[in-house]
Parts: C-alpha cells; sequence; structure tokens
C-alpha cells in the first residue's frame, strides 16, 4: 500500500514520502516535494531564532482583569452581556408538542433591563465624549489594549483610559 513502511519511528510525508523519526523533530516537505531541515532552535522553517511561529498568546486581558476592581470587573460583565444580549437577536427554536419546562422567575425581565442599561450606557458614553467601540473591543471581541490604540492611531493608553473611564460610568450610573 502506499505510505505504508515497514520501519519503526518513520512517518509519511504529505506526497507519500517518508521522513525519518529521530531524536531531532521531523523535516517538513514542500508543495515542490523538496525536502527542508527542521531548524534545531525550535523555530518553524524558514523562521530566525526568536521569530517564532506567531502563534504565542497575550497575557494582557489577565493583567488588565487583576487591576480591576470587584464592581469594575461586575460592570464589564453586565456590559459584555448587555451586548450579547442587544446584538444576538431572537434565532429560531423547534417546535415541541409536549410540555414545556417553567422557567424560575423572570429571566425576561432582567435581560430587558440589561439591555435597556446597555443602550443607556452606550448614549451617555457618546455624550461624555467616550468611544464605545474602543471600550466594546477591549471586553467584548478580547483585543489587547495596545491593537485597539494602534487601531484606532492614538497615543499609548488611550484604550485602557477610555475603557476605566467607561466601566466608572457604568458603575456610578447603572449599578
Amino acid at each position: 500500500m502506499k505510505g505504508e513502511n515497514s520501519k519503526a519511528g518513520s512517518k509519511t510525508g504529505s506526497k507519500g514520502q517518508t521522513t525519518s523519526a529521530g531524536p531531532r523533530k521531523l523535516a517538513t516537505i514542500s508543495k515542490q516535494g523538496t525536502r527542508q531541515p527542521a531548524n534545531n532552535n525550535g523555530t518553524a522553517p524558514g523562521k530566525a531564532k526568536g521569530q517564532g511561529t506567531g502563534k504565542r498568546r497575550s497575557a494582557a486581558p489577565e493583567r488588565l482583569f487583576t487591576q480591576m476592581s470587584a464592581s469594575q470587573i461586575r460592570a464589564a460583565e453586565r456590559i459584555m452581556l448587555g451586548f450579547r444580549l442587544r446584538t444576538v437577536g431572537l434565532g429560531f427554536r423547534t417546535q415541541s408538542f409536549s410540555r414545556m419546562p417553567t422557567s424560575s422567575g423572570n429571566s425576561g425581565a432582567w435581560h430587558l433591563e440589561l439591555m435597556r442599561g446597555f443602550v443607556q450606557w452606550a448614549a451617555r458614553m457618546q455624550e461624555q465624549g467616550l468611544s464605545v467601540t474602543a471600550a466594546l473591543d477591549i471586553l467584548v471581541f478580547g483585543k489587547s489594549c495596545r491593537a485597539v490604540d494602534k487601531a484606532r492611531r492614538k497615543r499609548n493608553g488611550f484604550a485602557k483610559e477610555n475603557l476605566m473611564k467607561s466601566l466608572y460610568l457604568f458603575e456610578c450610573e447603572f449599578l
């Protein structure tokens, strides 16, 4: 069969070619079928040491939330939930003729209150001259403050300052 090899420790490449799997990393086979050896420094082929593969996750959101107070985190969670409730839509529900379970409490009123609070907060933000989209980029979409600063072509620290002011505004008026 194509790609089978009786040697122990061998793997099949994308074109049925085998590469040896020794103590070093496997070599990669390019689209042209040529073999490119893996670097010994742990980086991807064609990358210099220190460039890496670009898959490093930023620790900025975790650091940002550790600097916030409990009420600021609560405000951030309510803003995120209000945004999601406002933008998700109603969706579809399958029809079932069996008995539907009853809910405990009035969640519809709570959702409505969150959406109203979000819309009023966004209007107050615009009145105050703060950027709603910059705050939402950080809170809802998980962008870093540096990425928001760069995307808006603002000075360093604009996004964090805007976020802290927006959380303070939500705390004072809607919590």
